[in-house]
């Protein structure tokens, strides 16, 4: 039967991705918007997406007439981000709103023993893993017959897709993103894990927040075994790697992985780490040939072409550690991820930029050593001939030695003697702010009485003159005594 718009809807309601009622409200809104175009079932799922109804891979699904499977439990399933050879990858919303991706088991898959058992073992050597280079298992979970891993949901492009899009890159860029990897191995070793499928498909490149960088996550531990959980005799049937089975990725696995996968330990995913390591720097693996024996073969016996010979940028002390990594003999190789990355560190360390050197601080002079300056009038005098500038010099001797007793008791006299300073000036300044008015304003007072008093009594005691003689009468008294 061919769907219509109205099939759709009705999909949608069941799907439960919308309410029913916001189902009619939005059919409403199309017909009127869509005005002669009503029935064009394309368009309404473009227009169903631009307006965020439903993401592409939900409207996808819905205009194949399929409702189910867009929920497992509590998680909302938004888009396939990816298609493993056992699972399938989803970026789902949890209804609190955290974003993860769903690692989901088909039915298909999940209804063979060792199906199931390998998906379930990968989800509990996830839990186990909790690093900054490993991506992490949130916790795993059933829907009815469809089993799933919740994981961290990631940002990012593989490693595979940043060489394709970039090709071979700069030796210090690729240095420092296998020694990530190499971190990230360090703890997946620590914790009795074997990868056994590292390749730049497995390597997340995410952003780094707030930076230029990116940080290498380690994904996908599918053919992971834990050596804890699998310890079978010769010969036996236990545990889910047959013997003399191979697995992983043939471009990228090791020699002894070849002849068997199930005793391959960590030096096995520090070869495919260092076959990773040459791919960046190349642009290829080592061994990159469509004839599956001829390559297993190169593996084993044939030295890789120098990187030299491809990217001339490549250093020799960087190829020597791409040689350490790809030992055709374990024993040989790196014995754990942690010396591998040192050797890189070691690598970048070499090529980083000096750091400045450090501004020295003052010189520390003792005070026993102090030099005291001559006294000006010991300085002998120097005939200078007219018209000549003398030289200008100052003479200095050392002074005798200070005794540092000395030194410590004039210091404690000179802080005994700053304190009481301190609080004299203290004790002035509380009686003139509180006492000091008040004296001022009674020595005014008295002052001023005493002057309106002094002026009353002077005009009290003073005498009244005699009348003055006019200058006639006198003269005429000294006639008559005269004659």
């Amino acid at each position: 039967m061919e769907n219509s718009v109205e099939s759709v809807c009705n999909l949608l309601a069941r799907s439960r991705l919308l309410p029913a009622r916001e189902v009619r409200a939005l059919h409403e809104r199309w017909r009127g918007e869509a005005s002669d175009g009503v029935a064009d079932l394309a368009r309404f799922g473009q227009w169903l997406v631009g307006n965020r109804f439903v993401t592409e891979y939900q409207a996808d699904r819905l205009l194949r007439g399929k409702a189910g499977n867009f929920f497992l439990n509590d998680y909302k399933i938004l888009a396939k981000v990816g298609q493993g050879h056992m699972a399938a990858i989803y970026r789902a919303v949890h209804p609190l709103g955290a974003t993860v991706a769903l690692k989901v088991l088909p039915p298909s898959r999940a209804g063979t023993p060792k199906g199931l058992a390998r998906f379930q073992r990968e989800g509990r050597i996830g839990l186990r893993l909790d690093h900054p280079n490993v991506v992490r298992t949130l916790h795993t979970g059933r829907c009815e017959d469809i089993h799933f891993l919740v994981l961290e949901y990631l940002e990012g492009e593989s490693l595979a897709e940043a060489l394709r899009r970039r090709g071979p890159l700069p030796p210090e860029e690729a240095a420092r993103l296998v020694q990530q990897a190499l971190t990230g191995l360090q703890h997946v070793h620590e914790q009795g894990v074997v990868h056994r499928d590292l390749k730049p498909a497995n390597l997340m490149l995410v952003p780094e927040i707030g930076g230029d960088g990116v940080t290498v996550k380690i994904l996908d531990l599918g053919l992971a075994r834990c050596l804890e959980e699998e310890k079978p005799t010769p010969g036996s049937r236990n545990g889910l790697t047959k013997l003399g089975s191979v697995l992983g990725t043939p471009e990228y696995r090791a020699p002894e992985q070849e002849r068997d996968s199930h005793a391959a330990d960590v030096r096995a995913d520090i070869y495919s780490l260092g076959c990773v390591l040459y791919a960046c720097l190349a642009g290829a693996p080592p061994f990159a040939d469509s004839d599956p024996r001829r390559r297993a073969e190169r593996h084993a016996h044939e030295a890789p072409r120098p990187l030299r010979e491809v990217n001339a940028a490549v250093p020799d002390a960087l190829q020597d550690v791409v040689d350490g990594m790809l030992a055709k003999d374990p024993t040989y190789r790196y014995p754990t991820p942690e010396r591998a990355a040192a050797a890189l560190e070691a690598y970048l360390a070499s090529i980083r930029p000096p750091l400045p050197a450090p501004i020295p601080a003052d010189p520390v002079v003792a005070v026993e050593s102090l030099p005291v300056a001559t006294p000006a009038a010991s300085v002998p005098e120097v005939d200078v001939p007219h018209g000549s500038v003398a030289p200008v010099a100052l003479l200095v001797e050392p002074a005798p030695a200070v005794p540092v007793a000395t030194v410590a008791a004039t210091a404690s006299w000179g802080t005994f003697l700053l304190i009481v300073g301190v609080l004299v000036g203290t004790g002035v300044v509380f009686l003139v702010v509180f006492i000091g008015w008040r004296v001022l304003l009674a020595f005014a007072l008295g002052t001023l009485v005493g002057r309106l008093w002094g002026r009353r009594r002077r005009k009290a005691v003073v005498p009244q003159a005699p009348p003055a003689e006019s200058g006639g009468d006198s003269a005429r008294s000294l006639a008559s005594k005269s004659s």
